[in-house]
């Protein structure tokens, strides 16, 4: 669908973002650059061909070890069109981290590309992004097959050790097509979104415009760490669409003054929002602010190549409730499969068709009781979401398990407590709250021994989660309450301890 657009349009903007440049004193500098659809293809072409001459066959895992650039459609789009299986590491998570993703990934070859105020990746790089885009005479490998597998994402997984979710490149070719085109994407659009590489969502910003003949703007780190930074950017870029987390617009909306915002973002004519529950009051603030754009519910995850379901907004929704997921996309089925113990209208979301992954890098199916399967029609997703249906509306109201997010980003509990236990001294250890902020969590020693220090304690988990995972706040504890069935009691200890709890500590 990209060389389609590159076809009818080889010289439209197909990439707005930062390059690094390398000197041969081995000064880097910065600056912003385009891409035309014409040199995306070709470089993608060029990273096939490359690949495929460094004995890369379809089905090899190749790591992409680099922050978001402009040249990161082009990588992505190239490692998949040889037919390999792209794989995002983050440089910013911890060497650890890296390490379990590798042991656990059969990486046929690892790429790095430099990025601005992004420490070089702790794995060993068997290739150069600069290299591999140079123009090449050879061609590229044909085409892969639509059943095979296109790339992978890391879930946190619920025992310390991150899962691989294979996603198919039939389900990425079906997601592209299945968009609403109330979205409003076309070649006169710009879109925007900060979602690392190794985040589910990158695909849905960094690929997906481009098959609809759009131009992506990829921010650099810093720009989409600042709210401002943001804002900057589409006033210099000229931005239509903002692909967001509601948490990150919250914290655009809370940063400026409104008349301020209003001016930066005067190009924006689409909000979309995936990755958490979207509130009423939110969205219809968000209408209020930007009266000429179209505000979208969007609902999916890594499991269901991303989005499933949207919804737009028209400000009559009721206040104080949380915006529909709306109605599925054409390539998926969405239904609500009830519990014995929800009331009527009530289930998990439940997903069926394309959409859904292949399975896991281990070569495990999707293990979520409900069954998977090769066959398109076989494959179901059971996500863990708990909804409603009101007068025709499907709301999300909550999970089956534990798993929470952080800015748009799963935190698994299990994983934190897995690794605080880990710790020397740690007896007991557990999540007591998950908020915008991050995670707070509450431990105790073993009895008899020098009782862990929260500060130490915080430091290692910097060492070995990511930053969304790792808590913001311990709180050291001599007694642990436990139920009757021996496990611990949660409600007491957040009750006690969570970040709502009267007078918790904070360290």
């Amino acid at each position: 669908m990209v060389e389609e657009a590159a076809a009818r349009t080889p010289a439209a903007i197909a990439v707005v973002g930062e390059r690094a440049t390398t000197y041969a004193e081995q000064t880097t500098t910065y600056g912003r650059c385009t891409t035309t659809y014409g040199e995306l293809v070709r470089g993608m072409r060029a990273v096939a061909a490359r690949l495929a001459s460094h004995g890369v066959k379809p089905g090899d895992v190749v790591a992409l070890a680099a922050a978001r650039s402009d040249r990161s459609p082009a990588l992505a789009l190239g490692i998949m069109r040889a037919g390999a299986v792209y794989l995002p590491l983050d440089p910013l998570y911890p060497a650890p981290l890296l390490a379990r993703m590798r042991a656990t990934a059969p990486l046929r070859a690892v790429i790095t590309d430099p990025a601005p105020g992004v420490p070089p990746p702790e794995v060993a790089a068997d290739l150069d992004a600069h290299d591999l885009l140079a123009p090449a005479d050879v061609e590229p490998p044909p085409l892969p097959l639509p059943c095979g597998p296109a790339y992978v994402m890391f879930t946190s997984g619920s025992t310390g050790t991150p899962k691989g979710v294979v996603l198919g490149h039939a389900g990425l070719a079906e997601y592209a097509r299945a968009l609403p085109d109330g979205l409003g994407l076309g070649g006169a659009d710009r879109c925007l979104g900060v979602s690392p590489l190794g985040f589910s969502s990158s695909i849905r910003e960094l690929l997906l415009p481009l098959a609809r003949g759009a131009t992506v703007v990829v921010p650099g780190e810093e720009e989409a760490r600042l709210p401002w930074g943001v804002t900057d950017l589409v006033r210099a870029t000229g931005v239509t669409h903002l692909d967001l987390t509601p948490s990150y617009w919250r914290a655009v909306t809370d940063a400026m003054p409104t008349g301020e915002l209003r001016t930066a973002l005067a190009t924006v004519r689409g909000v979309l929002f995936a990755s958490e529950p979207l509130d009423t009051d939110l969205a219809h603030r968000t209408r209020a602010l930007l009266p000429a754009a179209r505000v979208w519910n969007m609902y999916g995850c890594t499991e269901t190549t991303g989005i499933v379901a949207a919804y737009e907004v028209d400000g009559t929704e009721p206040a104080d409730t949380l915006v529909p997921i709306g109605a599925p996309l054409r390539h998926a089925a969405v239904y609500l499969r009830p519990r014995p113990e929800d009331p009527p209208g009530t289930g998990q979301i439940v997903v069926t068709g394309r959409a859904v992954a292949l399975g896991h890098l281990d070569g495990s199916g999707l293990a979520d009781g409900s069954g998977s399967g090769r066959g398109c029609a076989a494959r179901r997703w059971a996500t863990g979401d708990l909804a409603v249906t009101v007068e025709g509306a499907t709301v999300w109201t909550g999970r089956v398990d534990r798993m929470r997010k952080v800015r748009g980003m799963r935190v698994a509990p299990e994983t934190v407590e897995h690794h605080l236990l880990a710790c020397p001294g740690v007896r007991h250890a557990a999540v007591v709250g998950v908020t915008e902020r991050g995670v707070t969590c509450v431990v105790a020693g073993t009895p008899g021994s020098t009782p862990p220090e929260a500060a130490a304690l915080m430091a290692r988990m910097r060492e070995r989660l990511p930053a969304h995972m790792a808590p913001v706040a311990v709180t050291v504890v001599a007694d642990w309450p436990l139920l009757p069935n021996g496990k611990s009691d949660l409600r007491l200890l957040t009750s006690r301890h969570g970040p709502h709890a009267p007078g918790a500590a904070a360290t």
